[in-house]
């Protein structure tokens, strides 16, 4: 017979393995989108925050304490463009991560609290979006820098 305790371990390490996969996933994405912005913006200044990056626990916490909060988006290009001040890409590995099927938002903590964060930027005067996927993260580069 298998013991409660037992089930819930074995659920809790498929959630961490899971959790694991999805990062380097959105890794992925982070990678080659900076590939792709050096390729056909040579000249952009661009700042990330370090996704994908092996820190340790000491490291990781006092880079926590270095931010104004644990939501700041993952891509900045300080670049005016029109009438934006610069461009902020939330990175994640495809709409799915942000949005329902049906369109909306997920009601995730996580989620809300990036997208405020997205949206007091948006207030300040910056381009400021969620991109899921290389693809869409690609298309919201090239619209903004054709502005």
């Amino acid at each position: 017979m298998v013991h409660y305790a037992q089930i819930r371990k074995d659920k809790m390490i498929r959630r961490k393995r899971r959790t694991k996969q999805n990062k380097h996933e959105e890794t992925t994405v982070h990678k080659q989108l900076l590939k792709y912005v050096r390729l056909r913006f040579p000249n952009v200044i661009f700042r990330t925050d370090g996704a994908g990056l092996k820190l340790t626990k000491f490291q990781s916490i006092n880079f926590a304490k270095m931010q104004s909060c644990n939501r700041y988006p993952d891509l900045f290009f300080p670049e005016p463009r029109g009438k934006f001040a610069g461009l902020y890409i939330e990175i994640k590995k495809n709409r799915e991560e942000y949005l329902k099927k049906d369109g909306t938002i997920r009601q995730s903590e996580k989620i809300l609290g990036q997208l405020a964060v997205l949206w007091q930027l948006d207030k300040r005067g910056y381009a400021a979006s969620f991109g899921g996927g290389f693809a869409e993260c690609k298309k919201i580069v090239d619209d903004y820098f054709s502005i």
